[in-house]
């Protein structure tokens, strides 16, 4: 599964990249970093690009993530739309997503926990969530950071989940 994952985020990445050398008007606005915590819930890999010339405005954001443990696995993959206000590389982020989350075989008498919520078996869930935060992206690409708060929503339960990011833009 993870290398399906990978595999899936390389190919993205490859075809986007492809487009953006093919088309003179294509975005030029994109990001690539690891989060901990977040919609990744744990930690994951995203990409992250901007649906016009601007620095600022609509987004799109894709990754995949992992909790590093090989017993009980969960793998995510976040997807979500966002909106930068601001200028000069300083941005507040706001924005909506789901994650869909895949958790492995769990040994006897061990649980997961996702949220506020306990797992004792292997499953598959979808959950909603909403970010609000800040971003410091340099408008000439470069080194770029977030954190903030990402509210998660599934199963009828609330999870507050906090996010730090470091990665680059170009």
């Amino acid at each position: 599964m993870r290398n399906t994952c990978l595999f899936l985020l390389a190919c993205f990445l490859i075809v986007n990249h492809v487009y953006a050398q093919a088309n003179p008007y294509a975005v030029d606005n994109h990001a690539i970093y690891a989060e901990l915590g977040g919609q990744g819930m744990e930690l994951s890999l995203n990409y992250d690009t901007r649906l016009s010339r601007k620095k600022d405005g609509w987004g799109l954001r894709v990754g995949v993530g992992d909790n590093l443990s090989n017993s009980p696995g969960l793998i995510t993959i976040p997807v979500g739309v966002n909106y930068l206000i601001g200028h000069g590389g300083n941005y507040f982020e706001m924005g909506a997503g789901e994650t869909f989350a895949s958790i492995g075989k769990v040994p006897p008498n061990t649980e997961i926990s996702i949220g506020n919520q306990e797992y004792h078996s292997s499953r598959k869930l979808l959950f909603e969530n909403v970010v609000l935060g800040y971003r410091r992206q340099p408008t000439s690409g470069g080194l770029s950071f977030r954190t903030g708060l990402s509210p998660c929503f599934g199963g009828g339960r609330l999870g507050m989940l906090l996010f730090l990011s470091l990665g680059c833009n170009f």
